[in-house]
């Protein structure tokens, strides 16, 4: 019994670090697009994981969404001229050709995970798709966190 326990926990580690922590790469922003997508080097698109931000052009109303402004904003003052490092999930790239990443910045010598900062102030709420779901459970505590202090969105915007 004690050695399908060690099995369990030594498999439950290696695949959650291999799904949480594939390929990761260092990288910095070209562009910054709005809340939730980037541009880094190369060229490629990246769409952050498990948030959504709200638009700053919305496709059919084609005016900004409540919040979409201060999203960006936010983004840009994160990650902005610094050093980043982007990790994907279980997929690859979406529909729309964008690599799927989680994207860290280091701040004030710790190692910060945007995705998970955005939803926390209150810039962007949770939005995961399977199969990419590793950070869910940290993603929701943190929108939790953000609702109840009524931080960014979940004061401003009816």
């Amino acid at each position: 019994m004690e050695d399908l326990l060690m099995t369990l926990a030594t498999l439950l580690l290696v695949v959650g670090g291999f799904w949480g922590n594939g390929n990761p790469q260092t990288t910095r922003a070209t562009r910054i697009i709005d809340g939730d997508t980037i541009v880094i080097e190369g060229k490629q698109h990246v769409r952050y994981i498990g948030v959504d931000t709200p638009e700053i052009t919305h496709n059919t109303k084609g005016i900004s969404e409540c919040y979409g402004e201060e999203a960006t904003a936010y983004n840009k003052k994160l990650i902005q001229n610094k050093e980043l490092i982007v990790s994907k999930d279980a997929s690859w790239k979406d529909r729309y050709g964008r690599l799927l990443r989680y994207v860290y910045v280091k701040q004030d010598g710790k190692r910060i995970l945007v995705n998970e900062e955005l939803i926390r102030q209150g810039y962007g709420s949770v939005l995961f798709i399977a199969p990419d779901i590793h950070k869910a459970p940290q993603l929701v505590l943190a929108q939790l966190d953000a609702m109840v202090h009524k931080r960014g969105m979940w004061k401003a915007c009816p």
